[in-house]
């Protein structure tokens, strides 16, 4: 049986006393559990009146806890006979958008962007060139034909969840490699957007475009250097762009 769920005083960065919501303490306690079980997507992990016997709350607590999780994409409730609070797979998309919120939020400059930015595609784009394979170079084909109809379309060549960066992170293997990549790769593209011209950015595209031909050929070979050469000089390429000195 789980413990009872007491309010936790903690202190923010000034030392001043904050009171965490019952709510929100459980909410945390029960992701934790889900995590030890090893993330057990679609497993009921109780129903109403089961998780308020278990963890010994009021409904309020219970349903603000639910809400949060429900918010962190960590579980839902689903109605009906057999139903209860559901574990569910959180959708990246939402934390690549909500960290790159944050991170506009904080003021991150382009520089900093930038910096962040290559050191986390170098890695990532030498992974997927050491560890390339069929399948892998096929979806990286698939997304330079997706860009070059995207260029040729005059859409931007970074829009969308499935781009020559996106792709690479992916193929390095690396589950915090991908979510870094998507993130900055968001942040930045909406900076890009805030201060190119459109003739500009249609050059920009262009250039962009081909950049990732070699970058792609680079990885499909097997080449981790070339591949890190290249990548490293696109990205200097486009943090001109969007930071001119």
């Amino acid at each position: 049986m789980a413990d009872a769920v007491p309010e936790a005083i903690h202190t923010d960065g000034d030392h001043f006393p904050l009171k965490e919501k019952r709510g929100e303490i459980l909410a945390r306690k029960i992701e934790e559990q889900i995590m030890r079980a090893g993330w057990p997507v679609g497993e009921v992990l109780g129903s109403e009146a089961d998780l308020l016997q278990e963890y010994k709350v009021s409904r309020a607590v219970l349903r603000e806890a639910v809400r949060i999780m429900e918010h962190h994409g960590t579980a839902r409730t689903r109605r009906g006979p057999g139903g209860g609070l559901v574990v569910t797979k959180p959708d990246a998309r939402a934390v690549v958008r909500s960290a790159a919120v944050y991170l506009d939020s904080e003021g991150i400059t382009p520089d900093k962007l930038a910096a962040a930015r290559t050191g986390v595609e170098l890695i990532a784009v030498q992974l997927a060139a050491q560890n390339i394979d069929e399948d892998g170079i096929t979806r990286l084909r698939a997304a330079l034909d997706r860009e070059r109809a995207s260029v040729a379309g005059g859409e931007s060549v970074t829009s969308g969840r499935n781009d020559v960066h996106t792709v690479i992170a992916a193929l390095s293997g690396n589950p915090a490699i991908q979510l870094f990549t998507e993130t900055l790769t968001l942040l930045e593209v909406e900076v890009f957007r805030s201060v190119s011209e459109p003739k500009t950015a249609s050059d920009a595209r262009a250039q962009f475009l081909d950049d990732h031909i070699g970058i792609v050929e680079a990885v499909v070979s097997g080449d981790a250097s070339v591949a890190r050469f290249r990548m490293q000089q696109h990205l200097a390429r486009v943090a001109a762009e969007i930071h001119p000195h």
